[in-house]
């Protein structure tokens, strides 16, 4: 009955040994997988932040551009205005602001 009882063991022994390192290979998979879904998120976030400010840079410069076309109008109004042009349509003055912007 020794040799049973000592062939079990080592049976046992050897089994809790595998299942020991198998257990070390899965957290330290399971480690590797964490920090590189980390390091990928940190990358998403960094790409994020710069194309939010991308988009915050380009709604300013729409901003600015919208002013800008808006004293242009009021400008080329007002040399219509005293240049004797008193009565104009929309479309005329479509017309105008498309050259103007055409000759700057």
């Amino acid at each position: 009955m020794s040799d049973d009882e000592e062939t079990l063991n080592n049976w046992l022994a050897h089994l809790l040994r595998d299942r020991y390192f198998g257990v070390c290979e899965e957290r330290s998979a399971y480690q590797q997988m964490q920090s590189e879904l980390t390091a990928l998120l940190d990358t998403m976030n960094s790409q994020m932040n710069i194309v939010k400010s991308e988009k915050e840079t380009c709604e300013k410069q729409l901003q600015e551009a919208l002013l800008s076309n808006q004293e242009v109008m009021k400008v080329l109004h007002t040399i219509l205005v005293n240049m004797g042009v008193s009565i104009i349509t929309n479309t005329m003055l479509a017309l105008c602001v498309f050259y103007a912007r055409i000759v700057l």
